[in-house]
């Protein structure tokens, strides 16, 4: 997640909401990624899963914001209570995919693990025009919001405008150019 924030163009206003058994708000709309940072540093999973109460409290935000509308979940994808014996949250998964098509909001769903509820993440990554992924191990979360932002920002060279990058044209089958473009390098984008 911190990768995430840190790939953001500067200019694009972002809020941190956690959840367990019920959502938090931990940071408000803002360009502040000091605070963003800081949020998802604090945050330490105790107790259920309200996916959907932090889905509805998510779009119900959003709705004022103009400009475009995404919302990341990482979650393991199953609103379950605690002991995993009955929903976490208070709305269902009806009442989330109406207020998505109100919001007009973009999910991207980053389900984490092997015991994940793939048809609710589905419906509402779909629903959306987003997309779903099914990292089953944490050491490939990173690689998973690459793939959310490859997803925002494909297709047109000026998408990286913003975006913390260095752009290097050149062809793949030169092997200089290609060693010197990944020393020291975290991300690549390739646009083909």
């Amino acid at each position: 997640a911190r990768s995430f924030v840190g790939a953001l163009p500067a200019k694009d206003n972002l809020a941190v909401m956690t959840f367990d058994d019920r959502p938090v708000l931990r940071q408000d709309f803002g360009t502040d990624r000091d605070a963003s940072l800081a949020a998802i540093d604090k945050y330490q999973a105790v107790g259920g899963t309200a996916l959907y109460d932090a889905l509805f409290e998510s779009l119900t935000r959003l709705r004022s914001v103009q400009g475009r509308r995404v919302i990341v979940v990482l979650t393991d994808g199953r609103d379950e209570n605690n002991p995993g014996t009955a929903p976490g949250s208070t709305h269902t998964l009806p009442q989330v995919e109406a207020l998505l098509k109100d919001v007009g909001a973009m999910v991207f769903g980053i389900a984490l693990g092997t015991n994940v509820d793939k048809v609710s993440i589905e419906r509402v990554t779909q629903a959306s025009g987003g997309e779903a992924y099914y990292p089953h191990d944490v050491s490939l979360l990173a690689g998973e919001y690459r793939r959310v932002l490859d997803n925002l920002r494909t297709g047109y060279r000026k998408n990286l405008d913003g975006l913390n990058h260095t752009f290097i044209e050149g062809s793949v089958t030169d092997r200089e150019l290609v060693k010197k473009a990944v020393e020291g390098v975290d991300y690549i984008f390739h646009m083909a």
